[in-house]
């Protein structure tokens, strides 16, 4: 992408605004919002399942911890100074956390590309309306629809509070006796 003479001026223009250098300040700074952002990036890229941190969707305890932790981070001013601040104390620390985190996320995308994953590919569909695109439904635990399934179940071991089938949601299962052609509710067991 190229810049005209006339664009350039325009952002020179803007970035000369008063006050914007103090709103870009106010805003992110330094290289502690580059850390919040990329333990952020850490936390949500996907990768595969087997993982403590496996990425979007956030399913267990230890991804939603490290989310609560870092999200005072991403909305407070005051406690990305401090924690600027705690970091400017350890010559250390900084480039430590840099290092982790770069690291954890280089990692993840790898783990990611290698298409590797633990557990069975589980299709859902169900006979009363067929999915909206393919042929398994969409969920929530696999957002990316990796390999064309609805989910990768670790165990076939369903018992009556852990079926998850987040798909019955969708409008097209709700099934009213008053629309000529449903099937009736009672038949649906």
């Amino acid at each position: 992408m190229s810049y005209s003479r006339r664009d350039t001026h325009a952002i020179l223009w803007f970035a000369a605004l008063p006050g914007m250098n103090e709103l870009r300040n106010r805003v992110c700074s330094g290289s502690v919002c580059g850390l919040v952002g990329l333990c952020v990036l850490v936390l949500l890229v996907p990768s595969v399942n087997y993982q403590v941190f496996s990425g979007l969707p956030l399913s267990n305890a230890p991804e939603y911890l490290f989310g609560v932790a870092v999200l005072p981070l991403v909305v407070h001013r005051g406690l990305r100074q401090v924690f600027a601040r705690f970091l400017r104390v350890s010559r250390f620390l900084a480039p430590g956390l840099w290092t982790a985190a770069g690291l954890a996320l280089v990692l993840k995308v790898a783990l990611f590309a290698s298409g590797d994953y633990r557990g069975l590919q589980a299709c859902y569909a169900s006979p009363l309306a067929p999915p909206p695109a393919g042929r398994c439904e969409v969920s929530y635990e696999n957002p990316w629809s990796r390999f064309g399934v609805t989910r990768i179940d670790d165990r076939v071991d369903f018992g009556p509070g852990d079926w998850n089938l987040s798909f019955l949601n969708s409008l097209r299962f709700n099934i009213y006796p008053w629309v000529p052609g449903n099937r009736l509710r009672d038949r649906l067991r």
